[in-house]
């Protein structure tokens, strides 16, 4: 049976890297932020062809320039 991408699959995918790029910098003490955006929302009226339409769920988060985030204060 091939694998079909949907909007479910790619959504679980997207909040299973999510929750891995936490756990990875959280272990490390490092106080990092992350979200997924969700899809745009686009009408089936805007005459495009839907058959090869993929999601895309951007992660964004808090790594600075030099690939980390901000270390936890403890105050």
């Amino acid at each position: 049976m091939a694998f079909k991408q949907t909007l479910q699959t790619e959504q679980k995918f997207a909040e299973h890297l999510r929750e891995c790029i936490l756990y990875y910098w959280r272990k490390r003490d490092y106080g990092i932020e992350v979200g997924i955006d969700l899809p745009e929302k686009r009408g089936v009226s805007e005459g495009r062809n839907r058959k090869h339409h993929v999601p895309v769920f951007p992660i964004r988060s808090n790594l600075d320039t030099t690939g980390f985030p901000p270390k936890r204060s403890y105050a």
